[in-house]
């Protein structure tokens, strides 16, 4: 029996049903249309993030100028052993150069108007300012980045539409000659590391205008929707982490198998593809008691998958639940009152993640 693995969350009011359906029914199981294997279980999903033989797919960089194969080039993301260790090590010594910064400050220039876009006017604009603040860039420079970020999200994808990546291409020299002057004048990598320390700078911002901003729409829309108003940091960072498991930004991830792989009455031949169903797992009641229930004080909410495990576990993954802590906290502190203006929230038309794609609120 074949399933139909992929579906776009824009056209789906709740996946979780469909998930549940598969974790009862078929926790491992095979789309014949799309030749995908997928995975829905909390064991087999954390089984494959962690076996030694599964590799991230090749992204088709066909059709990318010199600049956007520079950058696409050497994403830790997106890369394999033995590559995968020299990139994590540079991107990790990336992260540990991140000034603190201040959210509120950063907040305050964003919150300026009493009705407001959440989603396009906050979230997909603090986690990349907050970034780039932290690891001094010039106000200009930041400017220039910030804009060009929105048009090289889809570089990740797996094959890019030829509009796409002329998207790309446009604005690939500019952010990669600003990124690498910086990261050279600022000394925060030694000179053979700047192509990767660049390259993995833009992974990050994309990944936080997409993912970072998911979560921070994702848990304030939670919160606006059960009418709760938590003031204590220590709930919201269990809270956060609440969202992560039962509503996380990123619903699945994909694998390619090297080595025959078994899983319950299952063979998956080498050279497959596998969709890691994140978001099932984080429901596997297996794992998760009342997974249906959000309840912030579950003693193992912080296990939830959505990070992914192994060598490839998001290395963004304390900024992220840390940037949206403090964002929802100064929020509730100094606005008693956030409302949703419309209830109705449509998501973006994407395969592997749910984001709101607008989240209309006021702020009083």
């Amino acid at each position: 029996m074949t399933h139909k693995i992929l579906f776009r969350q824009s056209e789906v009011s709740d996946p979780y049903t469909v998930y549940r359906q598969r974790l009862q029914e078929a926790p491992v199981c095979f789309d014949a249309d799309a030749n995908v294997w997928a995975v829905h279980s909390y064991s087999d999903c954390k089984t494959v993030l962690q076996h030694p033989m599964m590799q991230i797919p090749v992204v088709s960089m066909e059709g990318l100028n010199e600049a956007a194969l520079l950058l696409s080039g050497k994403l830790v993301r997106l890369s394999n052993p033995p590559q995968h260790t020299m990139l994590r090590e540079v991107t990790m010594q990336l992260h540990q150069e991140i000034q603190p910064v201040q959210v509120d400050a950063v907040l305050k220039e964003l919150l300026t108007e009493p009705e407001m876009d959440w989603v396009k006017d906050v979230c997909q604009r603090l986690p990349a300012l907050l970034i780039l603040k932290g690891l001094r860039f010039r106000p200009s420079d930041i400017a220039l980045i910030t804009g060009c970020i929105p048009r090289l999200v889809s570089m990740m994808l797996p094959v890019k539409t030829p509009v796409q990546i002329a998207t790309i291409n446009a604005v690939a020299a500019d952010i990669y000659e600003v990124v690498s002057e910086h990261l050279q004048r600022m000394n925060i990598v030694d000179k053979e590391y700047i192509p990767a320390a660049v390259s993995n700078l833009v992974g990050l911002l994309i990944q936080s205008y997409d993912a970072g901003s998911g979560l921070l729409a994702n848990a304030l829309l939670h919160f606006l929707r059960v009418d709760e108003r938590p003031l204590e940091k220590q709930y919201l960072r269990t809270a956060v982490q609440e969202t992560l498991r039962f509503d996380p930004p990123i619903h699945h991830t994909r694998r390619i198998t090297t080595t025959d792989l078994k899983l319950k009455d299952h063979t998956i031949p080498a050279g497959a593809t596998i969709i890691v169903v994140l978001a099932a797992a984080n429901r596997d009641e297996q794992q998760f008691a009342h997974p249906d229930q959000y309840d912030p004080c579950r003693s193992n909410n912080n296990t939830h998958l959505t990070f992914g495990a192994g060598i490839h576990q998001c290395v963004a993954h304390r900024f992220s639940t840390g940037m949206t802590t403090e964002a929802l906290a100064w929020l509730f502190e100094h606005y008693p009152l956030v409302q949703l203006k419309e209830p109705l929230v449509h998501y973006a038309p994407l395969l592997n993640a749910r984001i709101p794609d607008n989240m209309l609120i006021t702020l009083k």
